[in-house]
């Protein structure tokens, strides 16, 4: 499969409970979808899962979209990606981002399970 567009829609929800760390008090959570689509039309969905400022990881929603748009859309975009593998392949390209990379890797097996029948597939 070809991915045509990429598209990230930044999202913010509300904590049913607020959640406190050494560092700051969450009431609300934000995150970026991606959405990738095919050459045939085919959309997969997945989502970063940084927080706002790295008290956890490295990694927060800015550096997620940063790399998803910088380095690793330009990386898949308009490539033959067959499966899961050779996606893997395309990725170990960019050292880091495990976050941002996860969010394809999830779009990704999405259109790949939905192509498959939703079959368990082992590679």
């Amino acid at each position: 499969m070809k991915f045509v567009e990429m598209k990230i829609y930044r999202m913010k929800l509300p904590l049913a409970q607020s959640f406190s760390n050494s560092q700051t008090t969450l009431t609300y959570r934000r995150f970026d979808l991606v959405r990738l689509t095919t050459t045939t039309g085919e959309v997969g969905w997945g989502e970063t899962v940084a927080f706002e400022t790295p008290w956890y990881t490295s990694e927060t929603v800015t550096t997620c979209h940063d790399a998803l748009v910088n380095y690793i859309w330009p990386l898949i975009r308009n490539k033959e990606i067959a499966d899961p593998k050779a996606l893997n392949l395309i990725l170990n390209k960019l050292k880091g981002h495990h976050m941002a990379r996860s969010a394809v890797e999830t779009s990704f097996w999405g259109i790949y399970a939905e192509k498959k029948n939703n079959r368990c597939i082992g590679f």
